[in-house]
């Protein structure tokens, strides 16, 4: 009888140990995801002076097939932004997330930096970060204004 409840506790930390090994791993393409995403709008924003209004745009020409989030029930965050109270320069810079799974990853977190009153959404509408669950990044231009 001994055995046997050993042998359950056992089983019940090996079982918890591999969840959190897969939450890692599924952080951590999240993270190579979101790295693969800014090269590629570098790209894009190097031939068309902008970034695009949706990563959609991305595929096939700068990127074969969008890398999805790894959980179905979950997506990558994509925002361009504009300067603030003008219309026509929609796509200047960009917002990027992912919401991760383990609160003890290495959390990014220059999205912080944008300066909201030069910068909005290009719909008008504002967005919020979750600086416990989010990685973010920001165009690299973000901040020279």
């Amino acid at each position: 009888m001994i055995v046997v409840v050993i042998i359950v506790i056992l089983t019940g930390i090996a079982i918890m140990a591999g969840n959190s090994a897969r939450s890692v791993a599924r952080d951590n393409q999240r993270i190579s995801d979101m790295q693969l995403f800014q090269l590629k709008l570098e790209a894009y924003h190097d031939q068309n002076n902008k970034y695009p209004a949706t990563l959609p745009v991305l595929a096939p020409v700068y990127i074969s097939t969008l890398p999805a989030d790894p959980l179905p029930s979950q997506s990558y965050h994509y925002v361009p932004l504009e300067f603030k109270n003008n219309s026509t320069s929609c796509g200047v810079n960009y917002h990027l997330g992912a919401d991760l799974e383990n609160n003890n990853a290495v959390l990014q977190k220059a999205a912080d930096g944008i300066n909201t009153a030069v910068f909005s959404v290009c719909s008008g509408n504002d967005f919020t970060l979750v600086p416990s669950r989010t990685y973010d990044v920001v165009s690299p231009s973000v901040f020279q204004h």
